[in-house]
């Protein structure tokens, strides 16, 4: 076999038979990593309307059948016309494994039949209006009420009152559809204190693990036994202090702030209502007292209250 020095090649020849061998190359990988970017086994995890037994039948399935198959919903509204559910979808491949969530509605009849559903793609807001030819009240201009709250626990067997980022605080309401989403609070001094602004209207709390949805620490593990608490949000109050919760846990990693903190033990809701008048006096002078309303801890579906203005036409 003779080997050609590749300095007494031109240049130009070099060249071309470089790109060459990377395009052979790439051919090679490709050919390699594409088999491996195709999901191994999907896993669903919740109460899936997607899935067999439950068959849904406009005009013939019934809230009951639903129901006894599927189990109760995630969130209702409050004359049960309209049930909520979610469950998890993951895509696992051999070294990594990517959770979902799929949102799904139902819609029944004074009969309690099935008049309409969807599963994923659509928000609640958007799918009642096919579904009723009924708008939402758009919230987007309603003085949003500043709650005030507290958030402090041990970590590792330690006192720790820097929390706000290194759990996960989520809200959900009417205009989400339910879906709790991820809230970071306003610090106020090194106690925990923080401040988040919510619409008018029933509000649902929940305080979870830190971290990110990974293989070793799947979000429906690692939360699966949170806590949730309803704030009922009157509106026109400047500020309402709605309690201060207890968490103990453990550090999932460690980071120069912290690092996200695993859940051991559900929240715990305490009264500070003493501390909060006198931190609202420092952190906002020129408002009044809070009004106390504490959170309530909450059982079973999420019940949102219809505004009352749902049957007035509305604009988007």
């Amino acid at each position: 076999m003779k080997f050609t020095n590749p300095k007494t090649i031109p240049k130009r020849q070099r060249m071309r038979k470089l790109g060459v061998a990377l395009s052979f190359l790439g051919v090679f990988a490709i050919g390699c990593v594409m088999p491996a970017a195709i999901p191994t086994t999907t896993k669903v995890i919740g109460p899936s309307l997607e899935a067999p037994p439950l068959n849904l039948e406009v005009g013939h399935t019934t809230k009951y059948e639903v129901v006894r198959t599927v189990g109760p919903p995630y969130a209702i509204l409050e004359d049960e016309s309209v049930f909520i559910y979610f469950w998890y979808r993951s895509n696992e491949w051999a070294f990594a494994r990517k959770w979902y969530v799929t949102w799904g509605f139902l819609r029944f009849d004074e009969k309690e039949v099935l008049s309409g559903f969807t599963a994923g793609g659509k928000s609640l807001r958007k799918w009642l209006r096919e579904q009723t030819g009924k708008e939402l009240p758009v919230q987007d201009k309603v003085e949003k009420v500043s709650l005030l709250m507290r958030i402090i626990g041990t970590v590792d067997g330690e006192l720790d009152t820097n929390l706000n980022t290194r759990v996960g605080l989520r809200a959900g309401n009417l205009k989400s559809g339910g879906y709790m989403g991820r809230l970071i609070g306003r610090k106020y001094g090194k106690d925990g204190w923080i401040k988040i602004k919510a619409d008018p209207g029933d509000l649902y709390l929940s305080i979870i693990s830190g971290g990110h949805q990974t293989s070793l620490n799947p979000y429906h593990e690692m939360n699966k036994d949170w806590r949730i608490w309803r704030v009922d949000v009157p509106p026109g109050v400047p500020l309402i202090y709605i309690g201060t919760f207890k968490i103990i846990g453990e550090s999932i990693y460690k980071t120069a702030d912290g690092g996200p903190v695993r859940l051991t033990h559900p929240p715990e809701l305490l009264d500070e209502s003493d501390k909060a008048q006198n931190i609202a006096k420092e952190a906002f002078p020129e408002k009044p007292d809070p009004v106390i309303s504490l959170a309530v801890e909450h059982e079973g579906p999420l019940i949102f209250t219809l505004p009352s203005n749902y049957d007035q036409p509305g604009t988007d």
